[in-house]
Order: C-alpha cells, then sequence, then structure tokens
C-alpha cells in the first residue's frame, strides 16, 4: 500500500492534527496537548475538530495507536516518520490552496487560511497538478511558509523580529496566519513575506518595539514582534 493510499483514508480531522503538530515543529514549539489544543481552536468550526482537553488527548491517544505521533518524557507530542510523511502531503495541499485563492481567485490574505481549510481535504493528485501548473510551481505558500515537496526549507538564519539587532535592516521571512486579527494588522501595516524593517528601538520590559516599514514608524507589541519572523537583509 502506498503512502498516498493510506493517506487517504486518514479522516479530516486526523488531517487536521497532522496540519497542527508540522506546524508547531516548524515554529520550534513543543506541541504539548494543552499547546495543541490552544493552536487548533483557530480552525474554522466546519472542520469538526474538538478542542477541549480531552478531546485532544483522545485524538492523540489514536494517532499514537495509528504510530503517527510518539510522546517525550515531557508529555509533549511529536510525529513520527510516516508522520511527517503523511503531514507533508497535508501540509502541500494546504499550501498550494492558499496559494492558489490569493493567486487566482483574489481572495484576501485574511480569509486564505481559513479558505484553503475547506479545500485541502479534497484536492486529488490530478489537481494538485493543475494547480501547480497553472501558478508555475510556487514554492512558499503567502504567508512565506516552504511548500513541502518543491525543494523549498526554512531559512535556518532566520529569528524573530524581538531578536534583532537595531538599526540593521531585516526582510519579512514569514508571518503567522492562524490569528486572524493580527494577520489583518499586518496586513494593513504591510508587514508581509519580502518587506523590509528596521527595529529602531525595543524597550522589552515595557513590552513594545519600535521599527520602520519603509519609511514609516510603528511601535508594535512585542508579542506581536515575537511572531514575526525575519533574515537579515545584508
Amino acid at each position: 500500500m502506498t503512502t498516498k493510499k493510506k493517506l487517504d483514508k486518514q479522516s479530516q480531522v486526523t488531517e487536521n492534527y497532522l496540519l497542527a503538530l508540522y506546524n508547531l515543529r516548524e515554529e520550534r514549539v513543543p506541541a504539548s496537548s494543552t499547546r495543541l489544543a490552544e493552536y487548533i481552536r483557530a480552525f474554522p468550526e466546519s472542520e469538526g475538530v474538538g478542542t477541549t482537553l480531552p478531546s485532544v488527548l483522545g485524538m492523540l491517544k489514536r494517532m499514537q495507536k495509528e504510530g503517527l505521533v510518539s510522546s517525550t518524557p515531557t508529555r509533549d507530542f511529536v510525529l513520527s516518520q510516516k508522520g511527517v510523511v503523511l503531514a507533508e502531503d497535508v501540509v502541500r495541499r494546504h499550501r498550494l490552496a492558499e496559494c492558489m485563492v490569493v493567486s487566482l481567485l483574489g481572495v484576501k490574505l485574511e480569509r486564505a487560511h481559513l479558505e484553503a481549510h475547506s479545500l485541502e481535504h479534497a484536492i486529488s493528485d490530478d489537481l494538485q497538478s493543475d494547480i501547480e501548473k497553472k501558478l508555475k510551481n510556487p514554492k512558499v505558500s503567502p504567508y512565506g511558509r516552504p511548500i513541502p515537496g518543491t525543494g523549498a526549507k526554512l531559512n535556518p538564519n532566520t529569528v524573530t523580529l524581538d531578536q534583532v539587532k537595531l538599526g540593521e535592516p531585516y526582510l519579512v521571512d514569514r508571518i503567522p496566519e492562524t490569528d486572524q486579527e493580527l494577520l489583518s494588522f499586518l496586513v494593513n501595516q504591510r508587514i508581509l513575506p519580502g518587506t523590509t524593517i528596521v527595529v529602531v528601538e525595543a524597550a522589552l520590559y515595557q513590552g513594545v518595539v519600535t521599527i520602520t516599514v519603509g519609511d514609516k514608524p510603528l511601535v508594535i507589541g512585542s508579542q506581536v514582534a515575537s511572531r514575526i519572523w525575519v533574515r537579515s537583509k545584508v
């Protein structure tokens, strides 16, 4: 049985958990059951993913039995090798769907992630190939995340905006897509992948960071800065 056939038999709920675990791993965030429950609360209600702690623990236990995840001594959950393969397929379809709705349908960036949730489960291999050809084989999502299977990888030299050197230019590498309110703010302020940002002042004890976006000064919270990944422009 091929990996693709195995994936076809996974429920949509399992696919959503694979997506969540993959994204948390990508952001270097330990996936405790509590953190995972918090993360999937941002999923559309139509996905039917239970977000209570008992529901999450029950699903993780099922995925452990299926060999998709394992638990660590610190009670975090990590994808197994089998889980990574299946997760990459889900993530690939999801990020291609994000590219499609933005580039072909003109969906606003604030909505693209949510719309992709509705589409990812229905994208067949043939449709996936058609989307790739139509979009000329995109390598990253509109939010700057690499699409698995394209050869694109996360830049290992990225840091969050609250950790950069003052006065030096940085390029936005990727932005969070699950927080709709934050995403709307970032879009309105043009803080998007490829944008140049300079941190002018970081008063972390006050919880604020002063930046310039182009020639425009802007004060943002340090928690917001901690969710924006950048790379050196030098």
